[in-house]
């Protein structure tokens, strides 16, 4: 019997079957989907520097009888510091602000109060204007950067209505610079 199958399919013609090529497409087997879009900000900001010309400023020493008889706020400009200089610089923007800020102020004369003691004042002038301390911080706005942002400043003490002691005064202020 197996011989008959064999002789069977050797003298058939061999049958060649072609199937259709199923090709799958997206909509076919897609699956859901989502999407979203993403949103990348960054920001450039300005960058400023303030360098002072002198980081210490000694005022020269002044006589115990320079205060006999004087009323609080009576300035002493024979006893003026040397004048110095803040040179403020801002990359990405030729605008800036100081922002001075006293260790201790004195609200009726808007000098610096050395110590909180309120012997002695230091009243601080640019370019011969004195800046009014009167109610601490203070902002100079609208600076620019011509003249290499160069600003004169010089200190001149003043009385106190406390009595004065003899001894070693001191006070600082804080020079901050932001871009405007």
């Amino acid at each position: 019997m197996i011989s008959k199958l064999v002789k069977f399919f050797n003298k058939r013609i061999p049958i060649i079957i072609l199937l259709p090529l199923v090709v799958p497409t997206s909509s076919v087997n897609a699956a859901d989907s989502s999407s979203t879009t993403l949103t990348i900000t960054a920001r450039v900001n300005a960058v400023c520097t303030v360098t002072p010309s002198v980081t210490s400023i000694s005022l020269p020493d002044i006589p115990y009888s320079e205060f006999e008889g004087k009323t609080r706020g009576t300035e002493l400009p024979n006893y003026a510091s040397e004048q110095f200089e803040l040179s403020g610089k801002c990359s990405g923007t030729s605008k800036f602000k100081y922002t001075f800020i006293p260790s201790n102020y004195e609200n009726q004369t808007g000098c610096i109060d050395a110590k909180g003691l309120k012997s002695l004042y230091f009243c601080v002038y640019s370019n011969n204007k004195k800046i009014d301390f009167k109610n601490g911080t203070v902002e100079m706005k609208g600076l620019s950067t011509t003249n290499n942002g160069v600003m004169k400043f010089k200190i001149i003490p003043a009385t106190g209505d406390s009595p004065i002691k003899v001894q070693q005064y001191s006070a600082s202020l804080t020079v901050k610079i932001e871009p405007e």
